[in-house]
């Protein structure tokens, strides 16, 4: 199930207050007298009949957006008070628009969470198209803001209407080009401490901080004027933490957003651009695919998750030579990052570069010595190296038939394989790992190490019950190999062999 959204707080108290008596129509006064004594349904009444009038009575408009939102018609209202922006002269009536229409999309914002998440709980479709409704009533309030993008598209991504959710996922990713360009050009990033990101953008005109309440998070809010860029940056303190850390930040709000709307503390959803690559991904269009995961880049240069993503369409496409170029650069971006160390590690193994990848795979160790995802493909790059000395000794004895293989060359690496084998089976995700045994009873067999060779065959002879139906025939095959070239056991071969030969029955 995806993540249900939080509801939005907004940082000041908003209100808006009706205009005194002027000199107005019998309709228009009698709608005023209607609202000062909370009657909105005769209010509207006689406001729909003045706007029958005078359909450019900007004051009406406004009135009437009240009365619908009086009776939660959300829709109605954000199409009474677009409208009556178009005609509103008044300094202070716009000011009382203005702050209705932010009250108005955060209204809209939360009813819309609600029924989201009710919607997921219950997988109700009729509570999916009524938070559509209110995030699309949002932006039409608020065109602006990015997240109603989102939150339709997360929307119609778990109605099932995947061209709809691509649509806004799409919008959402246009909207926050300013943001990714900053913290490209600036290089920086979610997490990063605050006095950091000034260096990076520097000293603020205006610095605000707020504390709710003595238990809650500060948060700081800086506005840095930068060439043509306007760039309001958000911080957070958790408890217990004094470093304020970056949370995100807006560039070139829209001009007509108020104050208090462009010190509202955003937040980026980059589950967004992860869905959306997702996306392309299975439609194949693995450019776009690429393109929406480096938005997440943008934000966060060291996600493990969307770097790996990116690395295996690369793969994927066919780009094997890009794809390893790529995580080269993770790895020196990053070196403490053991994901990036085994990916490498994974990539050089494929191209049978063994010697890189044990170096690989050896670093991520030295920062993660219980890397169990390590231990196997580092025992198979050793085994690998192995096997490319002793095709080096036989091309030699082939041509010079006085020579002989020299053990004593690859055994070290042998052991070093089994070494790291043993270490993969010890651990929780490989200790019923068949596959690792028959790799530890070849490697024994090579060392003339039988003792152990024994105790390997003994353990993988328990695991005949276990062992899932459709590997019945690979476990049975790897027995056969071990009594017959390594144990010399006839009888024990003989069983194995029917037993594999009735799997085919």
């Amino acid at each position: 199930m995806k993540k249900l959204f939080s509801f939005i707080m907004v940082l000041l108290f908003l209100a808006f207050l009706t205009q005194g008596f002027q000199c107005s129509s019998p309709e228009m006064t009698t709608a005023k007298i209607a609202i000062q004594q909370h009657d909105m349904v005769k209010a509207e009444t006689y406001l729909e009949k003045e706007l029958a009038k005078n359909p450019s009575n900007g004051e009406a408009w406004f009135y009437l957006a009240q009365c619908k939102q009086s009776k939660n018609d959300l829709a109605g209202a954000a199409k009474a008070v677009n409208e009556a922006d178009k005609y509103i002269i008044d300094e202070k009536l716009k000011q009382n628009a203005a702050s209705f229409k932010n009250s108005l999309w955060v209204l809209c914002y939360n009813q819309g969470i609600e029924a989201f998440n009710q919607g997921m709980s219950s997988n109700n479709k009729k509570l999916f198209d009524a938070a559509i409704a209110h995030f699309k009533t949002g932006a039409g309030i608020k065109p602006g803001f990015a997240d109603f993008y989102q939150l339709q598209a997360s929307t119609y991504d778990a109605m099932g209407d995947t061209n709809s959710a691509v649509e806004n996922y799409s919008k959402y990713l246009e909207m926050l080009q300013p943001e990714i360009s900053l913290a490209k050009e600036k290089r920086i990033y979610l997490g990063m401490q605050r006095n950091d990101v000034l260096n990076a953008l520097g000293t603020p005109q205006i610095s605000k901080g707020y504390k709710f309440s003595a238990k809650s998070d500060s948060i700081i809010i800086d506005y840095v004027k930068s060439g043509d860029k306007e760039i309001y940056v958000y911080y957070s303190e958790k408890q217990l933490d004094k470093n304020f850390k970056i949370t995100g930040w807006r560039v070139n709000p829209p001009k007509d957003w108020m104050q208090n709307e462009k010190e509202q503390p955003t937040t980026f959803f980059l589950g967004a651009f992860s869905n959306l690559a997702q996306i392309y991904y299975n439609r194949k269009q693995y450019d776009k695919a690429i393109n929406s995961v480096m938005a997440i880049l943008a934000f966060d240069p060291t996600n493990t998750d969307a770097n790996s993503f990116v690395v295996a369409v690369y793969e994927e496409m066919g780009k094997g030579d890009e794809a390893t170029k790529y995580v080269s650069t993770l790895v020196q971006t990053d070196p403490k990052n053991k994901y990036y160390r085994q990916t490498y590690g994974d990539m050089l193994l494929k191209t049978s570069k063994y010697e890189e990848a044990v170096a690989q795979y050896e670093e991520a160790l030295k920062i993660d010595p219980k890397f169990d995802d390590v231990f196997v493909n580092l025992a198979v790059a050793y085994k690998n190296k192995v096997y490319v000395i002793q095709k080096k000794q036989q091309d030699a004895m082939d041509k010079d038939p006085s020579k002989k293989l020299n053990p004593d060359e690859y055994t070290p690496l042998l052991k070093k394989s089994s070494e790291n084998f043993e270490l993969a089976r010890k651990s929780a995700r490989f200790s019923r790992d068949f596959k690792i045994l028959v790799e530890l009873s070849e490697i024994y067999y090579v060392l003339y190490e039988n003792d152990r060779l024994k105790v390997i065959v003994a353990e993988l002879e328990s695991y005949e019950a276990i062992i899932k139906p459709e590997e019945k025939e690979k476990y049975y095959m790897s027995l056969i190999k071990i009594y017959d070239k390594y144990l010399r056991n006839p009888d024990k071969l003989k069983t194995v062999q029917a037993k594999l030969e009735a799997l085919g029955k």
